[in-house]
């Protein structure tokens, strides 16, 4: 039994009980109450915690563990405010469709000392109402998706009359974000970065989840993570980034900085008007590509439809398709020339091989040729055939 009492207007709930279904056949079509904290450990907004619901009908009463539902914009401001200027770790739950403004600072302020944590969980959508980014991460603060949709601005979608200025999630120097799930769709930016924009000194772990269908306009790159500086870091060990779109180059991803890929699939993306449907990696920083695990498919590209090699590549493992390969979906192409699988500029360096010793040096077995249009696939930098 439940055991309840009143202060003012409110009712306590003292542990969180299950009662079950009361209806004379035992089923029926519960309607259920919102979600309330108990105890021992209530939940709020920002932390995770006991609730329970009942159902008006039978008074069956469920319970879980997790953070109170934001399920509107106006829940979503509340949430912000309790941690803004705060250290500590939270977690948002993300239920239903839930608009709110672009930052074009920190959304959570700044963390001069100490630092933020803040993971996204649930099954709903947070989208942008507003140009800027959805979300925006400073110094000593981390953002941990773990699986809501976070969706950006293009004209048209709920209904917005203007696409974006802005990637829709942006890493700032000394910030952090790690993707273990979830989605981060549909912003269409006229700057570079159409999903993810990782600032010199950010980094960016995608262990899981999507990045898809995001674009870049005019000369802007980056349609699905663009990387810039010598020191942003992004590293994929699984996940798909997909149906992404570059004005200029790198339609999947474009780095300046270090990209490591040990799992994964970047696929479908591409780069129409120039270099690197896949990926692209730039003389500028200069960008590093390593490549130790998973697959490039069905990109396509000016020059360079699955890579386009402007800096560094290091390939030990991984699969790169080309035009040969039977299946019609899975080959990389490009709109003229033989680089559908890679294309490496003249002082760029693309080698095989493995990293070895203590220190992991470098250890090339090969230099991979300036253009290649058919699959590559290497093993700890031995050639398949």
């Amino acid at each position: 039994m439940k055991t309840t009492f009143k202060v003012l207007a409110f009712a306590v709930i003292i542990g969180c009980t299950l009662v079950g279904c009361k209806s004379p056949s035992g089923t029926h079509t519960h309607t259920w109450s919102p979600w309330e904290p108990c105890a021992p450990t209530p939940a709020t907004l920002v932390s995770e915690g006991d609730q329970e619901r009942a159902c008006s009908g039978c008074g069956e009463t469920v319970t879980r563990f997790a953070a109170l539902p934001i399920d509107t914009g106006a829940k979503w401001i509340e949430a912000e405010g309790l941690i803004t200027g705060n250290t500590g770790n939270y977690t948002l739950n993300i239920e239903g469709s839930v608009g709110k403004a672009g930052s074009a600072t920190a959304t959570f302020g700044a963390t001069p000392s100490g630092s933020l944590t803040i993971t996204l969980k649930g099954s709903g959508k947070l989208y942008l109402t507003s140009q800027e980014s959805l979300l925006r991460m400073g110094a000593n603060q981390t953002l941990i998706i773990d699986g809501p949709v976070l969706e950006g601005l293009a004209t048209g979608q709920n209904n917005a009359t203007q696409n974006n200025n802005r990637a829709a999630l942006y890493i700032e120097t000394g910030g952090n974000f790690t993707m273990n799930g979830g989605t981060i769709s549909a912003n269409t930016s006229s700057s570079n970065g159409g999903g993810v924009y990782v600032s010199d000194g950010g980094k960016f772990t995608m262990n899981g989840g999507t990045i898809s269908g995001n674009s870049t306009s005019g000369t802007s790159s980056g349609g699905g993570v663009y990387m810039v500086g010598s020191t942003s870091e992004f590293t994929m060990s699984g996940g798909t980034i997909t149906g992404n779109t570059a004005g200029n180059s790198g339609g999947g991803v474009s780095a300046n900085g270090t990209f490591t890929m040990e799992g994964g699939t970047i696929s479908g993306n591409s780069a129409p008007s120039n270099f690197g449907g896949g990926v692209y990696v730039s003389n500028s920083g200069p960008g590093t590509f390593i490549m130790n695990g998973g697959i490039i498919s069905g990109n396509n590209g000016a020059t360079g439809g699955g890579v386009y090699i402007s800096g560094t590549f290091y390939l030990v493992t991984g699969t790169i398709y080309g035009s040969n390969e039977a299946d019609p979906a899975l080959r990389n192409t490009n709109n003229s020339g033989t680089t559908a699988a890679l294309y490496k500029g003249t002082t760029a360096t693309a080698q095989r091989g493995t990293f070895t010793g203590p220190g992991d040096s470098w250890e090339s077995k090969a230099n991979l040729e300036g253009s290649i249009s058919n699959t590559i696939k290497v093993v700890d930098g031995e050639l398949q055939s």
